[in-house]
């Protein structure tokens, strides 16, 4: 039975090289979060036997589920496992618990060319809610602009696929609307109050009121892009705020990647207790409560992005490297919001935690 994301190698049980991964080699599955099957088939899969298959049929504890065509099938080659095909299987379809997966290639007339049949146990989780409120400075000119927004939507995308949460990602806080990331966009607040002559603000006050109605936020965030000439930058707290809250002053480095996903992912993640004592990670000396590992260890080198559908390592930027969210020192969180994971201690922890939220009904549990 397979607990952890990872490339598993052919023994005297297995026949065939295979990965299968939510993201990193490490992490436990997640129930109903999408996963990637890859499987190194050897002599089935020279170039004449990969040319016969026709389409892949999935099934679920001996249970036929469905066909997937061969459109939808990826043949790939490596230098020294040779031939491979990998497809992502959506989340809906790895359930909680212990379940049998068998994924079976045919060739047109429905005869099987190859197989590969996996026990994988999924672990429970619940969705995340957030509430974004955008911070202006009405008297600087600084106002939100439709780049702002759309800087949260990418960010809460990248979410959906750094934390060990179901598949989707909504703008909509209704727990009849399924999905492992759901979000709200506040009404924009003043960084600076004193200049508009506000000498009180509550920055966590939209959140208070949904919370009293329906108790659907679980982070809230203050988020604005950085000035020209300020550094970017956040912090895992908001002053008077009772829940979970975090303040990220972010947007685009001066090379043009974006750390937005980066801030909000490293400041929840302090919200729900990283970086963790026990962790083989704690702690960066010049940064306590940090990662002290800037690279994220993808030493198998299938660390795999499903917002993007490649592997990290065909895109890093240049000169860059996997980064470790919660590393700052170096530089692990400035890789650019395409180019960050979570490592598995962290992915881990989260999953744990994220499942203590008592006022969260929503999930797979």
């Amino acid at each position: 039975m397979f607990e952890k994301s990872g490339f598993y190698e052919h023994d005297d049980l297995w026949n065939e090289n295979f990965l299968i991964t939510q993201g990193l080699s490490g992490y436990t599955f997640v129930a109903q979060k999408s996963t990637l099957i890859r499987g190194f088939m050897w002599q089935a899969a020279s170039t004449s036997g990969s040319s016969i298959i026709d389409r892949m049929v999935f099934s679920i504890d001996n249970k036929f589920i469905e066909t997937v065509p061969r459109a939808s099938l990826k043949f790939e080659s490596n230098p020294t496992l040779g031939p491979s095909l990998s497809l992502v299987i959506p989340g809906k379809w790895w359930l909680l618990g212990p379940h049998f997966y068998k994924m079976s290639f045919q060739n047109v007339n429905g005869q099987e060319q190859w197989s590969l049949s996996v026990t994988v146990k999924c672990l429970p989780t619940k969705d995340l809610r957030f509430m974004v409120i955008p911070i202006q400075g009405t008297k600087r000119h600084f106002l939100p602009t439709q780049e702002w927004y759309d800087d949260i939507h990418r960010s809460m995308l990248r979410l959906g696929s750094l934390f060990p949460v179901r598949d989707g990602v909504i703008q909509d806080l209704d727990h009849s609307n399924p999905a492992g990331i759901r979000y709200q966009i506040g009404a924009a607040m003043e960084a600076w109050p004193e200049e508009v002559g506000i000498h009180t603000i509550d920055y966590c006050g939209q959140t208070k009121q949904i919370n009293s109605r329906h108790g659907n936020v679980d982070v809230t965030i203050l988020y604005r892009p950085h000035q020209v000439g300020e550094d970017v930058g956040g912090i895992s707290v908001i002053g008077g705020c009772p829940t979970r809250g975090c303040n990220c002053v972010s947007g685009k480095l001066g090379n043009g990647l974006g750390v937005t996903a980066a801030c909000f992912a490293q400041e929840t993640g302090h919200n729900f207790g990283l970086e963790p004592p026990g962790s083989p990670h704690f702690q960066d000396p010049q940064d306590h409560g940090h990662s002290k590992d800037a690279k994220i260890d993808n030493s198998d080198g299938y660390a795999y992005d499903f917002v993007n559908s490649r592997y990290y390592k065909d895109n890093l930027p240049h000169g860059g490297f996997l980064g470790d969210t919660l590393n700052n020192t170096g530089g692990g969180a400035f890789q650019g919001s395409d180019s960050i994971l979570f490592n598995s201690y962290d992915w881990e922890h989260l999953r744990q935690e994220i499942m203590k939220i008592s006022d969260n009904y929503t999930g797979v549990f």
